[in-house]
């Protein structure tokens, strides 16, 4: 699922906002496909090293072994899905997972209220001249700032997830108006 999210509460009121997006990076993209070759080739020879015996295949079965989760892991946590929700009543939840080392934490240290603005921070490629890459950041009301993403995004999908970001935070945090009878 891509795009928006939306939530909300009983009788109407917005009480979650965020937005999901696809990442895609191509230095994970090729090492987790050579994680996933190695992997599978090391699983195919122990597979059929029970029918033709092969001599040292336990290369073959740690390879396997070690590879194909070391695989899913990169597909899971770098290159699939991700995203922010803003709650009402305060937490950030990163359903997907926050960049790395966090990978493992699905919520941030501050809350919604605290959040001044979402902006991009414009990262320098050391490797090439030309490549500007760029990562999504809150900008704290006490001057902190949190990386919400990895430091290698294009101008695009970093532009593209801080403008949602932002629409979803200022929705949340829209005045009010209700009706009184």
């Amino acid at each position: 699922m891509n795009g928006p999210i939306r939530r909300q509460g009983p009788g109407g009121p917005l009480i979650a906002s965020g937005y999901v997006w696809q990442a895609t990076r191509p230095k994970v993209q090729v090492v987790m496909m050579g994680l996933l070759g190695l992997g599978g080739l090391g699983l195919a020879l122990t597979i059929n090293s029970f029918f033709n015996p092969i001599k040292d295949i336990w290369i073959a079965a740690v390879a396997a072994a070690v590879c194909l989760p070391a695989a899913y892991v990169a597909f899971r946590f770098r290159l699939g899905q991700c995203g922010f929700i803003f709650h009402e009543r305060g937490p950030i939840e990163a359903p997907y997972g926050l960049p790395w080392p966090r990978i493992r934490r699905t919520r941030l240290s501050c809350s919604a209220s605290e959040v001044k603005s979402v902006g991009m921070l414009q990262n320098v490629d050391p490797s090439s001249e030309n490549a500007r890459l760029y990562s999504v950041v809150l900008y704290l009301r006490n001057g902190d700032i949190i990386h919400l993403t990895s430091k290698d995004y294009k101008f695009e999908l970093a532009h593209k997830v801080a403008t949602e970001l932002t629409n979803a935070l200022e929705e949340l945090q829209a005045p009010r108006v209700e009706a009184r009878y």
